[in-house]
């Protein structure tokens, strides 16, 4: 092989000693045979010209040629001079390249990957969060709810006791013991006639914490049987037609009327218990117990 020969027909005689075929260098290079082709006959301008040193390097590491000595023998070839960027720096220039890209790819990967973690969590924070609220909001509704019956419960028992004093939990005053209205504590009795007629107003005023019971009965039929505790200072108004019942645990702890007409004033109260009816003739039987 002559010196004076041109590099390209060289690098063709380098690849028949090596027993390299064209179609092998295409099918590893990815390289139009073609191109191949026209480099080992040095019809360079048939070739693209952006890719010719990346076709030549590619061809002389398949053959086991210097590139970069390749390239240079190119410049000669086509400029008569060796550009400034040997293939060296071409080489170089496409590690460099390569590492950046690889690099970007790297950082774009690891970018994309903590952002999907932390779009993850914050996905997760925000359903925890509504699920919290929602349980929250729940239990609230369920506490009102049961305010709500509560509070409903309490006014039905203060609506139909309008004046009464509900049971105090720890009640300081006794309840009335049946057993005390027998014939033989019976110390005294009364009877009055007040001049009033139906329909009937009984209105008491407790005036110091006591105890009353009463019953309302019409046609011999009870129709309200209320036993209570009421303090000082409260009063309570039964409306009837016939016959009213009522126990008090101390007669002079309540002033009470009928229709307006005062009737604590005109029986001899005292500490005794009391009990009483008035009738629709408005005659007021009394009588008191003694303990």
């Amino acid at each position: 092989m002559s010196n004076s020969e041109p590099f390209f027909i060289k690098l063709k005689i380098k690849r028949e000693a090596r027993k390299i075929t064209l179609n092998e260098i295409s099918t590893k290079t990815k390289i139009n045979i073609n191109f191949l082709d026209s480099i080992e006959k040095g019809n360079f301008d048939v070739l693209p010209k952006t890719y010719i040193r990346l076709f030549l390097k590619s061809y002389c590491i398949e053959i086991g040629a210097d590139p970069i000595k390749t390239i240079n023998d190119y410049d000669l070839f086509m400029f008569g001079k060796v550009k400034p960027k040997s293939e060296k720096n071409l080489i170089d220039s496409n590690k460099n390249s390569n590492k950046k890209n690889y690099n970007k790819t790297i950082f774009n990967y690891d970018i994309k990957k903590i952002f999907s973690i932390c779009l993850s969590i914050l996905v997760i924070y925000i359903l925890f969060d509504f699920i919290g609220n929602l349980n929250d909001n729940i239990q609230t509704n369920n506490l009102n709810q049961i305010s709500d019956l509560n509070s409903k419960i309490i006014n039905e028992n203060l609506e139909s006791n309008k004046d009464v004093v509900l049971f105090r939990k720890k009640p300081l005053i006794k309840d009335f013991s049946e057993k005390l209205f027998n014939k033989s504590n019976l110390s005294e009795t009364d009877n009055i006639k007040l001049p009033t007629s139906p329909p009937f107003l009984f209105n008491a005023k407790a005036v110091k914490d006591t105890r009353i019971h009463y019953r309302v009965e019409e046609n011999n039929v009870s129709i309200e049987d209320k036993n209570f505790i009421m303090q000082k200072d409260t009063m309570i108004n039964i409306e009837y037609n016939e016959t009213l019942f009522f126990d008090i645990l101390y007669c002079n702890d309540l002033e009470f009327s009928l229709n307006n007409i005062r009737i604590d004033d005109k029986i001899n109260c005292n500490q005794s218990l009391f009990r009483a009816s008035i009738d629709s003739t408005g005659a007021v039987n009394v009588n008191f117990y003694s303990r």
